[in-house]
């Protein structure tokens, strides 16, 4: 993009600093309170199994194999949710918007853009264009794959790798607590709608 059109994003400006490392977690953190504070009530002693967010899971998993097991406990990820409570529906819009962002807009998008400019010497915005949108494909079969996935569709792929592709770029513009929070309150209004 050309300076003029990013003018708006001066340093210091309101922009620049909510996409920061630091607003984007401060932002993030009321999500991540209330997901684990809802996944905590929703799983006591009277719960058959713990639901958790596929990307939460296998974030945690990732730490247990890094940290050993006196990391936090994993479950099952999210099942069908026509039958689940609306507590369960909002705990699981929450984990998606923020582990579902974390794992796929930090972590993935970001190393498959430094990859491809480490390895095919391509400049940040080839890398980027191509890190969105293997990121957003990866994403979109996320949402089949394991026990409780999603049945494979061609319509709901495309329309999960075009919300990927809208994601990424909200997240290369705005940072990942906007990106967090815009992922979650569009899942909760379609499961609690």
């Amino acid at each position: 993009m050309p300076p003029r059109a990013l003018s708006f994003m001066k340093r210091g400006s309101y922009y620049d600093m909510s996409r920061s490392p630091r607003y984007s977690v401060v932002f993030a953190l009321p999500l991540l309170l209330a997901y684990e504070a809802l996944a905590a009530a929703l799983s006591g002693p009277r719960a058959s199994s713990q639901v958790r967010n596929g990307a939460d899971v296998l974030l945690k998993e990732a730490f247990i194999a890094v940290a050993g097991r006196n990391g936090p406990a994993g479950g099952p990820a999210a099942g069908p949710v026509a039958g689940m409570g609306w507590s369960t529906r909002l705990m699981l819009s929450l984990g998606a918007g923020l582990y579902e962002e974390l794992l796929f807009r930090v972590l993935l998008v970001s190393a498959l853009a430094a990859g491809a400019r480490a390895v095919f010497g391509w400049s940040m915005k080839g890398a980027g264009v191509f890190a969105t949108l293997v990121g957003a494909l990866i994403f979109s079969a996320f949402h089949y794959i394991g026990p409780f996935g999603d049945p494979f569709r061609l319509t709901s792929f495309t329309f999960r790798a075009l919300s990927g592709v809208a994601f990424s770029a909200l997240y290369l513009l705005r940072g990942f607590g906007i990106t967090a929070w815009t992922h979650s309150l569009y899942d909760a209004f379609l499961l609690l709608g």
